[in-house]
Parts: C-alpha cells; sequence; structure tokens
C-alpha cells in the first residue's frame, strides 16, 4: 500500500476537530483518495487536503503505482475530476482488451493487416491476390489466446486442373489426368479399340481449367506392299478390313531373272509383304579369245549369283588383261559380269611382282637386303661377302633347304625369304690348306662321295704300323683358321658331316692332346656307315687356343672315314634353335641342319602329333619372332590337344639325371597339360594341374627333367579350346654333369 505524504500534523487535526482554525489561516479540508486495484488490500491512499494539493501531485502519485497487469489487456485508472471531490474518493484501475495487428505480406508486397484481442475467436483476413492458373494462401497461423503483433505471408502455387477423357458414347476413360498451366505433356489413356478404325483423341491445351477429351475415329487401312526380289518397294496398295481383293502392280520384269509371278498372300487384318517368285536362274555365257579370230574361246559360265568373280586366270605367274568395249580387266580384280552374254579379248599378260628378302647369315651383300622380280623376267641375285676368306659361299636357301639359283629366269609365284649358307663342301679336286693331315693317314683326297650339298667330300684311308693293331689317324684345322672363325663373336661351333666304313665309338675332337669328347663314348654316339652330324664347339677352341684341333678314330689298316660340310654355325647341336634344318611338313617332324626331304637325315630333333578333334597347320620357321639366332618354329592349331615329341636320340643323349629346356610363347592363353607334373616353366612353377594356364604373347622357358619324358619322347601336350600359334625356340640338351 502506498500512502500519500501529505500528512496533519496534530495540531491542524485537533483544530479540525474543534471546528476552528485560526483568524488569520483558510479552512482546510483532506480527504483520502482511494485507487483500487480489485484486491482491496492493495488499495493505494494519497491524502487530498481541498484547496491546498495540486492536480500534478496527485497525478505524480497516481503514476507512480504500480498497477497489476493482465495478459491481452491495457490498463488505466479510470477518470475522475477533483473539483467534484469532496469526500474521501474511490479511484478504480481500468482493464480494457489490447488490439494486436496482424500484418499480410505477399512476396515482399503487404496487401493487409487485421486486429485480434485475446478473446477474439476470428479475424477479417484481407482479400489473396488471384492469378489465372495459380492458387494463393495464407500459410498456416494461430490467434486463439496469441498476444502479440505478428506477420503472415502468403505463398502461391500452380493450380491443379483435370482432364477426362471419354469413349465415343461420353463414358469416362480411367481417372481424370491432373495438369498445370506448365505442363507440356500427360500420359493419355489408350484410345478405344473400334474395329477397322485409327482412333486418336482430339487436340486439347493445357489451360486453367478441367477439360474433357474425346476421340476422333478415321478408317484404318492395311498396306499389301510388293518389292522387287533385291528388296526395291514397287508399289503400297492399300486395303480396309473389308477388302476382298486388290489391284495388284505388274511383277517386275528384270535380267537376271525369268518371268515371274507374285507368292500366295491372304488380306487380313495386318500389312503384309509380297515378293515376286521366279524360275531358275538364266544362265549367261563369257568367252575368253586368245585373239579376235579365236574359234575355240574358254567359255565360263555365270548367272546373277556368280555374276562377281574374278575374270579367266589361266597363265601362272601372269595377270592377264582382257579388253572389253575398249577396257582392259585385269584377272585378279573381281569384276562383275553384265547380266548378258559377254566376249572377252585378251590383251596382254603381264608377271607378278615378288620381293626377295635376304638374310646374309653373318655376311654383308654390296646392295639392299630386298630385291624386286618380276614373274617371266630375268633376275640376279647377288653373292654376299663372308667373313672368312677360308670358307666358301655355298648358295642361297630357303626354308625348306631348298637352294635358289643366283641368276635365269624368275619363276617362283611368290614373295621368299633366303639365306645365305656358307661352308666347305670340297667342290675342288684339291684338300684345302687349312685342312692338314696327321699321324696314319695313308691318304687323303677328294672323293665323289657327297652328303648333303655340293657332290664331293674328303676321304681318309689309315694305315697301321707293324705291329699295332689299330691306328689313330685324324685331320687338323689348322689355328689360323680357327682363329678366323671363331674371330665372329656369333659363331658358337663348326659343324661337318662325318661317316665311317662301319660302326665305331672311337671317334673324338682333340685339341693339343687332350681328348675332348663330343658325345659320350659308346656304341650310340660314335661313327656310322651313314652321315652323321658333329661339331666342334667354341668351348675346345677357347680351351687350348693354341694348340691343334684333331679329329680321329682307330680302324684298322685301309679303313676310311669321309668329312663333308664344315659349316660355321651360330649354334652348336646342343642348343638346337632352328638357325639349319629342315621341316618335313608331311611328317611334322624337324630334320637335322643341312639335309633334304629326299634324302635321310642322321638323326630328327622332334616332332609334333596332333590329337583327331586337332589340326595342325601352317607348320613354318618365323625370322620375325624368336628367343635366339635368326628364326623361331611355328605352327597354328585348332580346338584340341597337340602333343610333342623329342627323339630317342635326344631322350637317350639326356641320360637318367639329364634335363632339357625349350623357349614357348602361345598367342592364346591356354591351359598346359603335359604328359608329367614335375615340369616346370623359368620360375618352377609346375606346369598341369588345375588352373594353371601359359600366358598369351610372353615367351616363357620350361625345363623338364629326363624323367619327365615318356619311352617314346613325349615331353609336354598342348591343350585348349581356341585356336591360336605356337612358337618354339632354342631347344637346350642339357645331360647330367
Amino acid at each position: 500500500m502506498k500512502v500519500s505524504k501529505y500528512l496533519f500534523t496534530p495540531v491542524l487535526a485537533v483544530a479540525l476537530l474543534a471546528g476552528c482554525t485560526s483568524k488569520d489561516s483558510p479552512h482546510y479540508k483532506s480527504v483520502s483518495l482511494i485507487f483500487h486495484q480489485d484486491q482491496g488490500d492493495q488499495d493505494d491512499i494519497f491524502t487530498y487536503i481541498i484547496g491546498k494539493t495540486t492536480y500534478m501531485e496527485v497525478k505524480e502519485f497516481q503514476d507512480d503505482i504500480q498497477i497489476n497487469r493482465r495478459r491481452g489487456y491495457d490498463v488505466g485508472w479510470e477518470e475522475y475530476d477533483l473539483s467534484t471531490i469532496k469526500a474521501d474518493y474511490t479511484i478504480n484501475a481500468l482493464y480494457t482488451l489490447h488490439n494486436y495487428v496482424i500484418t499480410y505480406i505477399y512476396e515482399s508486397r503487404v496487401i493487409g493487416t487485421a486486429t485480434y484481442t485475446i478473446n477474439s475467436t476470428e479475424v477479417e483476413e484481407p482479400p489473396l491476390p488471384t492469378t489465372a492458373g495459380y492458387v494463393y494462401h495464407y500459410e498456416d497461423y494461430e490467434f486463439i489466446g496469441r498476444a502479440e503483433d505478428f506477420t503472415v505471408r502468403a505463398t502461391r502455387e500452380l493450380a491443379t486442373s483435370y482432364a477426362t477423357f471419354v469413349d465415343i458414347d461420353g463414358n469416362q476413360i480411367g481417372e481424370p489426368v491432373p495438369f498445370n498451366i506448365e505442363t507440356t505433356s500427360i500420359v493419355e489413356p489408350e484410345v478405344p479399340f473400334i474395329d477397322g478404325f485409327d482412333g486418336v483423341w482430339e487436340p486439347y491445351e493445357f489451360d486453367h481449367g478441367d477439360i474433357t477429351v474425346h476421340p476422333i475415329y478415321t478408317t484404318h487401312y492395311y498396306y499389301a506392299n510388293f518389292y522387287t526380289s533385291s528388296g526395291e518397294l514397287v508399289e503400297s496398295v492399300p486395303f480396309t478390313k473389308d477388302s476382298t481383293f486388290i489391284d495388284e502392280p505388274a511383277v517386275p520384269i528384270s535380267e537376271d531373272y525369268r518371268d515371274g509371278v507374285w507368292q500366295a498372300y491372304t488380306l487380313a487384318r495386318e500389312d503384309i509383304d509380297i515378293y515376286p517368285v521366279y524360275s531358275n536362274y538364266h544362265v549367261f555365257t563369257a568367252y575368253f579369245k586368245q585373239t579376235k579370230t579365236d574359234r575355240n574361246p574358254v567359255k565360263v559360265n555365270y548367272t546373277y549369283e556368280t555374276r562377281n568373280q574374278k575374270l579367266l586366270d589361266n597363265e601362272y605367274g601372269y595377270t592377264i588383261y582382257w579388253k572389253l568395249d575398249n577396257v582392259e580387266y585385269p584377272s585378279n580384280e573381281i569384276y562383275e559380269l553384265p547380266m548378258h552374254d559377254v566376249t572377252f579379248i585378251k590383251s596382254r599378260s603381264v608377271g607378278h611382282p615378288h620381293t626377295i628378302t635376304l638374310n646374309p647369315n653373318g655376311g654383308t651383300l654390296p646392295g639392299g637386303d630386298v630385291i624386286n622380280v618380276t614373274y617371266g623376267s630375268a633376275y640376279s641375285i647377288p653373292d654376299p661377302q663372308y667373313y672368312s676368306q677360308y670358307n666358301g659361299f655355298l648358295g642361297w636357301y630357303t626354308d625348306e633347304n631348298r637352294t635358289i639359283e643366283t641368276s635365269g629366269t624368275w619363276s617362283i609365284d611368290e614373295d621368299i625369304e633366303l639365306s645365305a649358307k656358307y661352308g666347305l663342301s670340297f667342290e675342288g679336286d684339291a684338300v684345302p690348306e687349312f685342312i692338314t693331315p696327321l699321324q696314319n693317314i695313308k691318304s687323303l683326297a677328294i672323293s665323289s662321295e657327297a652328303a648333303t650339298f655340293g657332290s664331293k667330300s674328303l676321304k681318309i684311308t689309315t694305315t697301321v704300323p707293324e705291329g699295332a693293331s689299330a691306328a689313330d689317324y685324324g685331320v687338323v684345322f689348322t689355328k689360323a683358321y680357327l682363329d678366323d672363325t671363331f674371330s665372329n663373336p656369333d659363331i658358337v661351333a663348326i659343324n661337318f658331316d662325318a661317316k665311317g666304313c662301319y660302326h665305331t665309338s672311337n671317334f673324338r675332337a682333340r685339341i693339343g692332346g687332350a681328348n675332348t669328347t663330343y658325345e659320350q663314348n659308346n656304341d650310340a654316339y660314335g661313327l656310322e656307315s651313314t652321315w652323321k652330324k658333329f661339331s666342334f664347339k667354341r668351348e675346345y677352341y677357347e680351351a687350348y687356343v693354341n694348340g691343334d684341333a684333331m679329329i680321329y678314330g682307330r680302324y684298322s689298316d685301309n679303313d676310311y672315314l669321309y668329312i663333308d660340310n664344315v659349316v660355321p654355325v651360330t649354334e652348336d647341336l646342343t642348343s638346337l634353335g632352328f638357325e639349319n634344318g629342315y621341316l618335313n611338313t608331311s611328317t611334322r617332324q624337324y630334320m637335322s641342319a643341312g639335309h633334304s626331304n629326299s634324302q635321310p637325315a642322321p638323326e630328327q630333333i622332334f616332332k609334333i602329333l596332333p590329337d583327331s578333334a586337332c589340326t595342325i597347320s601352317n607348320i613354318s620357321f618365323d625370322y620375325g619372332d624368336k628367343t635366339e639366332g635368326n628364326r623361331s618354329f611355328k605352327f597354328d592349331k585348332t580346338n584340341g590337344y597337340v602333343a610333342l615329341y623329342l627323339s630317342a636320340a635326344i631322350k637317350t643323349a639326356l641320360g637318367t639325371n639329364g634335363s632339357v629346356k625349350f623357349d614357348f610363347k602361345t598367342t592364346v592363353a591356354i591351359n598346359s597339360n603335359p604328359s608329367v607334373k614335375n615340369a616346370t616353366d623359368g620360375m618352377n612353377q609346375p606346369l598341369g594341374g588345375a588352373g594353371y594356364q601359359l600366358v598369351k604373347n610372353t615367351w616363357i622357358t620350361i625345363e623338364l627333367s629326363a624323367s619327365s619324358l615318356t619311352s617314346d619322347g613325349r615331353f609336354l601336350i598342348i591343350q585348349g579350346s581356341t585356336a591360336g600359334t605356337m612358337h618354339f625356340d632354342n631347344i637346350r640338351i642339357l645331360p647330367a654333369n
């Protein structure tokens, strides 16, 4: 409670009670102004002295009173007039509902306001904007019981309209499809089917407002499409579901067919394609005359199906030019013969161009390594200059070991590759000076007994000293010859052919008095009565540079030995690459170096045998893909298995503890299933077993122990379901140490 500061003094109070005042003072009366706030115990009292207290003093007291607040109400004091107050007077606190303001905004624009109190149950919202195709609405808000000014935002969204599709009788088809003014297309229901008619929905636009869409029907036409036999459209004839016949176009008349009719057809409720049916092809004839007056020309019949063909080519190695209407046509090109009889007159013959690729095999050529030749024309192949003055150039040879003349008229209708071959075949009458007879030689002469190339050989006859039962004898390669030959770092051996008058194991290579045996000194590796190839290796030369190199044997008196074909080589017989030799494609066997198919080889290195599901083809030597030397051996295989066999002689040379290595590559990844499981590749990975594959286009080195080979020499089986090309190179024979 608040009490006025203007209180009566005791004297004044007594005077007032006595009803008298000082004669010099006016008479003042005091009353209580009671400021009431509902609860009586909270009344605030102001003592008002009538005639003395000013209004401002009362107002100051009133403003200083803290009136109890009520939520949602404005509070103040009821009005009063001091001039009328003569006694105690109660002034009540006055409560009135407060008007709150709601402001409505669309985007940044105020579109109106509304007021409410805490007792309001509704407000009057300002009207929303209107735009065609859109719907506006205020955001959700609550004002009941709320006591504050606030803002409500308006938003808009596309108005949804509906397209109702109806059938021809006005019945609704499916559910109405919603759209708005931004819609460009809707999923239409299928137009109801009416037999014999095509139906489409009438045009309509996506405007603001619901629409009803009706179907439009037109007669449906089917088409009978008539084609030529080559597929060109002749005519499309329309018909309806009620048609029973149509007017057919004429059947096309063509030079390549006889008369025809349209194939049978039925007019059904669908488009149909109709083609002509002709009788047998008409046969035309091309006449090929050697001259205009040729009365017996070659006749070639053809039809429309066989008109694309090469013109007659009946001269091996030549291209014939045939003239027709003053235009020349070569025989080796495809020509489309006209659909009528035609006569060609021979104009000229031109030999086929070919190339000869030369491999000098360590020598040098006076010109390039490619020579262009023409079939039927003269040609010349130069002799290479070889590195050794003691070795003669033996000739140019094909992969099949076939010699090619160095000049003449070219008569091979293909490109070929030639390799130079060098050596000594004792064609002269004199024994070469670098071959020197040693002890116990009765005679040393050139003989007509020949081996592979040439027609003569060196014959050595022995004599037995008195009292001796056998004789050592031999011939020497001079040190000058050895020095010159092995100065070429690519030369690994000097190969030569030899045979005796009977079998003996006592045939060796010796250097400077120390025996160095070429192969094991047993019955399997001595001389035979047939030619056999031997090798004087670089290791012999390097071991005794200053000694003499001798080949020798031990024979009875007047026994003899033949030597022929002394050839420096880039591989020796224990590293069987494919630098020399001949492949007998009829038996799929690789022959030793220097032997033709017509002459029995002293040894066959290996053979390949496919099973019944596999075909081996294109067996040849490859000069472009090898690991050592200048060529590898390759063949193509189809689906199936192919087994590879080493010769029995090689298997014997390996003994029981030796091994053989070879390089292998395939153009396709294939499973490998060797005949034995202990074969390993260069990383000691076992060949065979589930999942192992030979990686394509990668040379790998495979090593097989001698015990891995089967009794007949089989060392590897290559399987696979994919055809591919296989390469082999550099077979190394490794006897046990």
